[in-house]
């Protein structure tokens, strides 16, 4: 599959959200957080398995989380995006208990 571009990214961001989240287009600002435009949940897990569709890259539940505004998570898709593995380092925080967070940061 062709790598992504940012502008491809966003645009197709920008259109989920208005079809699939009832987003109007005039209040779509790329670095608002997608928290802001009232995604629950369910919706952010569902817009991130048709992102994973349609960039056919792999992503985890918590992409929309780990990348909160249309501008990150598009330079993220992008073939020019950030490093992966903060990806997947984020998503390793995520699943670790107090306790383990504690303890990491104590020895590091």
């Amino acid at each position: 599959m062709k790598p992504k571009t940012k502008d491809e990214a966003q645009e197709w961001i920008i259109q989920w959200l208005e079809e699939n989240a009832g987003v109007t287009s005039d209040i779509i600002d790329i670095n608002k957080p997608f928290a802001e435009y009232h995604l629950d949940s369910l919706t952010s897990v569902e817009m991130s398995y048709d992102l994973e569709e349609w960039s056919g890259k792999e992503l985890s539940v918590t992409t929309a989380w780990n990348y909160p505004t249309i501008d990150k998570m598009s330079e993220y898709l992008s073939d020019t995006g950030v490093d992966k593995s903060l990806d997947s380092l984020l998503t390793e925080i995520e699943n670790m208990t107090e306790k383990e967070v504690e303890q990491k940061m104590r020895s590091t």
